[in-house]
């Protein structure tokens, strides 16, 4: 087996045998017969920081000597908070997203209850009707709305043209409007 991966100080080691686990050093110092000398630096390069898992984050926050350097306890403690405020981001967005999506869904739900009513159920054409196209589909799919489509359709389509979920949230005008924003000359003097 090759030594092709990196521990958190850097060296190159072979993965080490299962009879390994116990936290006996891989590296040619000491072959597997001792645990690794207390060496690992304290204060730690922000990358080490980040490669570790919170496993070994809090197994180096336990040792003796991170306890005794106030710098030391504080990057650790740094980091476990940064780590905390990412995933809280992300649960966050996530939330978000859900939120914006059953919004928009509830829209389309209005939208083809009103479109129905107002064609007397009449939405799809004969061909749509032979092929199965569901009339749902005609709000998300423009494809199917130029090829399936009724003529009474057509005409609802006319008066309520269809909402992308982005202009439903009024993301893509703020977004249209930054982009003239920054492609007048003028920018920032006015």
């Amino acid at each position: 087996m090759p030594y092709s991966v990196r521990d958190l100080l850097g060296h190159f080691v072979k993965l080490p045998p299962e009879r390994n686990r116990d936290g006996m050093c891989p590296h040619a110092c000491c072959r597997g017969k001792r645990p690794h000398p207390d060496k690992f630096p304290v204060i730690l390069h922000r990358d080490t920081l980040r490669a570790m898992s919170d496993e070994q984050l809090y197994q180096h926050y336990q040792r003796g000597a991170v306890g005794e350097n106030g710098r030391a306890v504080q990057q650790v403690l740094r980091e476990m908070q940064r780590r905390e405020d990412r995933s809280r981001a992300r649960e966050q967005r996530s939330a978000t997203r859900a939120t914006k999506a059953d919004e928009y869904r509830s829209y389309l739900e209005n939208e083809w209850t009103a479109a129905e009513e107002a064609t007397r159920g009449n939405m799809v054409n004969a061909r749509g009707r032979g092929r199965g196209v569901d009339p749902r589909a005609m709000w998300t799919d423009a494809r199917l709305r130029d090829r399936y489509a009724s003529d009474e359709l057509r005409a609802y389509f006319d008066h309520h043209p269809v909402v992308s979920p982005r202009e439903f949230h009024g993301e893509a005008a703020a977004a249209a409007g930054a982009r003239r924003r920054r492609s007048t000359r003028l920018y920032g003097v006015y």
